[in-house]
């Protein structure tokens, strides 16, 4: 190994281990301000929602109509009504109407275990004559239906 070789593998090793820390230090660096530009976003998107609620507040007319839902409010002349809850069997009904008329009426898991239900049990159709009978007159019998 020549001298010079030796001379510029220390002044390399010590130029690591100065820079090292301190691109360390700047990686972290950038990493916590792109952190905290994150969080200015949010908190500016914060403050502007705030800023539309105040908006709507300076309105009368939201104010107005929060007034009337929040705190049951009426101006003079209206009549207000109260509906009370009817109970149980009405509210049945009510979601039962309200259902939409396309779909089924029961949940898949109910179909299932009715569609099951039937299939376990003979069918109650008669048969239809002109497939039954043939070119003679007399019915034709199955495998199934003689009990084979």
């Amino acid at each position: 190994m020549s001298a010079r070789l030796v001379v510029v593998l220390t002044v390399a090793a010590i130029l690591s281990v100065m820079l090292v820390p301190s691109l360390y230090q700047w990686w972290q660096q950038e990493h916590e301000l792109a952190q905290i530009k994150a969080q200015v976003a949010e908190q500016q998107q914060k403050n502007a929602d705030m800023q539309r609620q105040l908006d709507l507040w300076n309105d009368p007319d939201y104010i107005s109509t929060q007034a009337r839902e929040r705190l049951g409010y009426v101006r003079p002349g209206e009549t207000q009504y109260t509906v009370v809850d009817p109970g149980p069997q009405y509210q049945d009904s009510a979601m039962a109407a309200a259902a939409p008329s396309t779909g089924p009426a029961r949940p898949w898991v109910q179909q299932l275990a009715i569609l099951v239900g039937k299939a376990d049990q003979p069918p109650n159709a008669t048969p239809i004559p002109s497939a039954d009978v043939s070119q003679s007159g007399q019915a034709t019998t199955t495998g199934q239906e003689s009990g084979e």
